[in-house]
């Protein structure tokens, strides 16, 4: 992945958000995209929606693991 200065016009960080999201790029990469999405709405609102995305995903793996621990908790057969 190649830096970008956060600042200019075309630095939009559109393909960071995810990772940004996630939680998975790099502290200093990370206080650049939050310093940038602070004053930049178009990128709140794609943020935003990217943290949708994963709310989304993470409530159905919570989900499916739920239902994965109580497979076999009924009543033992004999």
């Amino acid at each position: 992945m190649t830096r970008r200065d956060l600042r200019q016009p075309e630095g939009h960080p559109a393909d960071l958000l995810p990772e940004f999201v996630a939680g998975t790029l790099d502290v200093d990469r990370a206080v650049e995209v939050r310093r940038h999405v602070a004053g930049c709405e178009p990128c709140r609102q794609e943020m935003r929606a990217w943290q949708s995305i994963a709310d989304a995903a993470r409530e159905r793996v919570v989900e499916a693991a739920r239902r994965l621990c109580f497979v076999g908790l009924g009543p033992r057969r004999r």
